[in-house]
């Protein structure tokens, strides 16, 4: 498979293949044929990742494994801007520093999920997602990696939200899958939800919490 050169500027890659494990991938890729997508296309995309990382995973040093990068974050106004530059890890609240992942691991960003939620006082602390209010369903979510967007004014409605399509039993609420995944180094982060002008959440507290979906690897 092919990354198109938008995918290639957004990792930070050069787009040229380590031709020496092509076998070795292709004979990787038809064993997981049953595997889940995310999986695959973490494979798929194997050959535009620092040669190290393939041949660390291809002699079983390294192994795929599911991860989700996740941060919540108040929502005052109208508009919230997920990831700071200032961010620590904190238990429950969000396992990215500084707006960045994590260094030498790549990643390959399946999918995004959106969640929000309000309370009479502190919507971070005690965060349990419910149903989008209006006013967030007519919002719109950018998503920008690397100084490069990802989603670009995507509307919350009928891509976080379902809309009129309805909630599917077999998909999880506030849940977008990428049709072009994004294979991400540890370059910055950025994502914010806006919503429609002059509109605001209301007056209690309110917070939102984005999971990114995807695939990596660690030492096994």
């Amino acid at each position: 498979m092919d990354l198109t050169q938008e995918e290639m500027v957004l990792a930070g890659l050069n787009g040229k293949l380590a031709g020496a494990n092509q076998e070795a991938i292709n004979q990787l890729l038809a064993r997981e044929a049953s595997a889940h997508p995310y999986r695959r296309q973490f494979l798929e995309r194997l050959n535009y990742m620092p040669e190290s990382i393939q041949q660390e995973l291809l002699t079983g040093r390294l192994q795929m494994v599911d991860h989700t990068y996740f941060k919540t974050e108040t929502f005052t106004g109208s508009s919230c801007d997920v990831f700071q530059e200032d961010d620590d890890i904190q238990v429950g609240v969000g396992n990215v520093a500084k707006s960045r992942l994590e260094k030498n691991r790549p990643f390959v960003l399946s999918a995004i999920q959106l969640l929000y939620a309000t309370d009479a006082a502190d919507a971070v602390a005690n965060f349990e997602s419910v149903e989008y209010p209006v006013a967030l369903k007519r919002g719109e979510v950018s998503f920008r990696y690397n100084s490069k967007d990802v989603l670009e004014k995507l509307p919350v409605l009928g891509s976080f939200d379902p809309g009129l399509d309805g909630y599917m039993i077999d998909k999880q609420y506030g849940l977008y899958e990428l049709k072009n995944p994004k294979v991400m180094m540890d370059d910055r982060i950025e994502f914010a939800v806006r919503l429609y002008a002059g509109q605001t959440l209301g007056a209690n507290a309110h917070a939102i919490k984005v999971h990114l979906i995807g695939t990596t690897v660690r030492p096994f």
